[in-house]
């Protein structure tokens, strides 16, 4: 095959480095990396929706979800919708947030913070484990970032409550 690719290059042609749908690992990274980076971002918005809210109302927005952990649909006062809460870049049915069956659940997830109105928090479970950040290294990677009334956190384990959402690598 690589014969073939390298008889297939020509000027303005480049290289064609496979024929079928799949992709390699390379781009498989690629592909993970990117979806981080729009979860990242995903957090960090609604970050700022809860700050706003929290200028509007001087509490963060309630949040006792119906199944553990779940997200709300929407951070609003009831006048200004600050966001529409976005869904995981991988797609895939939503699932709950409870990571105990060891199968990787890539949501956004919530925690209760129904009777904390100063606190509030978010969390991801990222595909590619945070290293070299704080207390995150190669032998204890990071998997889960959070956001919250303190700031963004990346965490070794899903937060276990909103004090424990507030803690961790920066």
């Amino acid at each position: 095959m690589l014969d073939r690719c390298i008889s297939d290059a020509s000027p303005g042609r480049g290289f064609n480095l496979r024929e079928g749908k799949g992709f390699t690992l390379i781009e498989g990274g690629s592909r993970s990396k990117a979806r981080d980076s729009k979860r990242i971002s995903d957090m960090r918005q609604l970050m700022s929706a809860q700050e706003m809210y929290y200028g509007s109302q001087d509490v963060y927005m309630p949040f006792t979800p119906s199944s553990p952990d779940f997200m709300p649909v929407e951070i609003s006062d009831g006048v200004t919708t600050f966001i529409k809460v976005p869904t995981d870049p991988g797609g895939g049915a939503v699932v709950a947030c409870d990571h105990a069956s060891g199968i990787p659940a890539y949501t956004y997830c919530a925690l209760d913070n129904d009777g904390e109105p100063q606190k509030y928090c978010y969390y991801a479970r990222l595909e590619n484990a945070i290293i070299n950040k704080g207390g995150c290294t190669d032998l204890a990677p990071c998997p889960y970032m959070t956001v919250n009334h303190v700031g963004t956190f990346y965490k070794p384990a899903k937060p276990s409550d909103l004090d424990d959402c507030a803690s961790g690598a920066q």
